[in-house]
């Protein structure tokens, strides 16, 4: 909590172990500092525009960035949990979002969008997360 879009933050680590959870670079600490060192657009992150295909290609180059995929489209349904997105570049990516999430209720989009995202390896194949539909799918 406290915390939005383009705020810099400090996160103390110290004691932290790195670790591989189900595919994807872990950090686990038993306890962190995190202090706000800035804020605003100016520290917001621009995403690396990908097609699915080259994306899960290159998996290793992308693993927890930003990515933004055009024309991305979903089946019916809602966020939580697994859902099959395609871009017509011969690729898919599972769109991942955790039943806990507080947009995971709400109605996937309609019709191709773009779609910005975390790159996450997991034990069952590539994942797109979304940070929160109202900003990554335009």
């Amino acid at each position: 909590g406290g915390y939005n879009l383009g705020d810099s933050l400090l996160i103390d680590v110290s004691g932290a172990t790195l670790q591989i959870y189900k595919g994807a670079l872990e950090l686990t600490a038993a306890s962190s500092v995190i202090t706000k060192v800035g804020t605003g657009k100016q520290n917001s992150i621009s995403p690396s525009v990908v097609t699915l295909a080259n994306l899960n290609a290159n998996f290793a180059n992308y693993e927890s960035t930003l990515v933004q995929i055009n024309n991305a489209t979903v089946p019916a349904g809602t966020y939580s949990g697994n859902a099959t997105m395609s871009d017509g570049s011969g690729s898919t990516i599972s769109l991942y979002t955790a039943s806990a999430a507080t947009f995971a209720s709400q109605t996937l989009w309609t019709g191709p969008k773009t779609v910005t995202g975390i790159a996450t390896p997991y034990t069952s194949g590539n994942e797109l997360k979304l940070r929160n539909p109202a900003i990554d799918v335009k």
